[in-house]
């Protein structure tokens, strides 16, 4: 069947409302660079989708064709942009995806989403194609990342990586730009299915754990989501979630001035 191979794909400088496509019959595989695989980034740079591609994979989605530093990445004021439904993003070198500041005077990168998408396993989800990071950071100025969403088809798969599952860091050096108000919701973390359309029921672990949230990250929900799988050992023994930083609080508490601190973590089961 007919599939589409792309170099590296960079949209920047205020690009709009781009689209990166693919499907079951018509693949776009997008692998095998020296750098990330898809670079977003700058100002103006938003409304733009990535759907159906896989990236870092073959065309089967189940052999690592690595990008040699990421899956995708989004940064310095890239706004408004969509990760999904359907791309695989697995058998990178580093993360999955990375969403953050580069640039020192950039402002803001903000409200972007990653949903429906399966981030470490192949396209149905029943086989672990590792990336050697973690699966998802939005850190460093990253705020109103959306990772999964409202109903279950938004919720993303991600197992099987190097790293923690998702970490949600802020930016201790700059805690003017921290990050701010995440959502991780609906997603299956740890997880895989036996069978193709099936419910996940077999343990895929990530390498560390399921959702990590330190360094000033603040008012982060997490809800709805299965976490499993990561605490696979004695020997590691990772939480599914962790929070961490000095004085970390719940809605109704202070906020410290301190660069690392972390507050406003609401954690529910739906």
């Amino acid at each position: 069947f007919p599939y589409t191979t792309l170099f590296r794909s960079v949209i920047q400088s205020g690009a709009k409302n781009n689209q990166l496509s693919g499907s079951s019959s018509a693949q776009l595989v997008i692998s095998g660079n020296t750098g990330y695989g898809v670079l977003l980034r700058g100002d103006g740079t938003t409304g733009n989708t990535i759907s159906g591609a896989y990236i870092g994979t073959g065309f089967n989605s189940t052999t690592a064709v690595p990008n040699g530093t990421g899956g995708v990445r989004i940064e310095d004021h890239a706004n408004l942009n969509t990760i999904g439904p359907n791309a695989v993003i697995s058998g990178n070198t580093g993360d999955g995806v990375s969403i953050g500041l580069t640039l020192p005077t950039s402002t803001a990168v903000i409200s972007n989403s990653i949903k429906g998408s399966y981030i470490g396993l192949n396209r149905d989800g029943t086989a672990v194609v590792p990336n050697t990071g973690r699966g998802i950071v939005v850190n460093n100025g990253a705020s109103e990342t959306v990772i999964g969403g409202s109903s279950e088809a938004d919720g993303n798969f991600i197992a099987g990586n190097g790293g923690v599952a998702i970490l949600i860091s802020g930016a201790p050096a700059r805690p003017n730009v921290s990050n701010r108000l995440t959502t991780v919701r609906n997603n299956w973390i740890g997880l895989r299915r036996a069978t193709a359309g099936g419910f996940p029921t077999e343990r895929a672990p990530n390498g560390g754990e399921g959702v990590v949230v330190i360094d000033g990250a603040r008012q982060v929900t997490i809800t709805g989501n299965t976490i499993t799988g990561d605490a696979d050992n004695t020997a590691t023994d990772f939480p599914g979630i962790r929070v961490e930083g000095d004085n970390t609080v719940g809605s109704d508490g202070p906020l410290s001035l301190s660069p690392t601190n972390v507050a406003t973590v609401t954690i529910s089961l739906n």
